[in-house]
């Protein structure tokens, strides 16, 4: 409750001082950047929070252990078994968290072991971390400069761009025989402005628990939001359209190399991934 009264007093703020002055597409780069900077000191205050909460409720279910061990009392063990259902919420929640991070397909039943969870999530940062790779030669770099200039001088060979000619690439596209083609209405229906419902039947489709871009604003909050937020994204998506170009963060993607198997240092076993922001990701859904 707390973090929705202070995104919608940011949000409000926001649109009042620079509504009317800056272009949609430059507001909305600018709240998205208030809402990152709000969400993390909100995070960082909330888990203190929680934990101070956490410690407090051990101590109290300690010193409830203490009494019983003592004399057996039926009010002591009512209040022993909330404050054991309180701690056993709050174990629950960090493990999801862990969980979800870590990425692990799980089914939700049974018990939940924190500390694994963490751990596959340890694992899954040491697997991301490149601390040496192989150049052509075979010698091993260790520094960060030359790591980057081994897989820069890897994927531009990879991807780069062959001469082809024209009639070779004419005989492979007169050879493909396509078997499902747009209606003149389904092509139309794909062009022009955004609708509001659209945006929203999107963001009901879209993944739950996924990571966000470099704005750090999942799908989640989108949907919570999307009174608040939805027709304001709407006339930025659309104010891209008719200029022709969207806002700076919507433009831009984090590129990460994914490990997959076999030689840690051999970069053809890892593969690029680009991660975008959940706005940009409504759109192109």
């Amino acid at each position: 409750k707390d973090y929705e009264i202070g995104i919608n007093g940011l949000y409000i703020g926001i649109m009042s001082e620079y509504g009317q002055h800056v272009s949609k597409a430059l507001l909305w780069d600018y709240l998205k950047l208030k809402i990152k900077e709000f969400s993390i000191v909100f995070g960082i205050q909330h888990a203190q929070s929680k934990k101070d909460e956490c410690k407090l409720l051990e101590q109290l279910l300690d010193d409830l252990d203490k009494k019983l061990a003592m004399r057996k009392d039926e009010s002591v063990l009512h209040e022993r078994k909330q404050v054991k259902q309180q701690l056993d919420e709050y174990y629950r929640k960090k493990a999801k968290g862990y969980q979800i991070r870590s990425r692990a397909k799980w089914v939700e039943e049974g018990e939940q072991s924190t500390k694994y969870f963490l751990g596959l999530e340890k694992s899954r940062q040491t697997f991301n971390c490149i601390n040496s790779l192989q150049d052509r030669n075979g010698s091993t770099v260790t520094s960060d400069k030359e790591i980057l200039d081994v897989a820069k001088s890897f994927y531009s060979h990879l991807y780069k761009s062959k001469s082809v000619s024209s009639t070779d690439m004419n005989a492979v596209f007169e050879s493909i025989i396509p078997e499902n083609v747009l209606t003149a209405d389904l092509q139309e229906k794909c062009e022009g402005l955004i609708s509001k419902d659209e945006c929203m039947r999107a963001i009901k489709t879209m993944k739950r628990n996924k990571s966000p871009g470099l704005d750090g604003i999942n799908i989640e909050f989108y949907e919570h939001f999307w009174p608040l937020v939805g027709d304001f994204l709407v006339d930025v998506f659309n104010e891209g359209f008719e200029n022709g170009i969207l806002p700076n963060s919507q433009r831009s993607a984090v590129l990460a190399l994914i490990f997959k198997k076999g030689d840690l240092e051999d970069i053809s076993n890892y593969r690029p991934i680009s991660l975008t922001n959940v706005d940009y990701r409504i759109l192109a859904f």
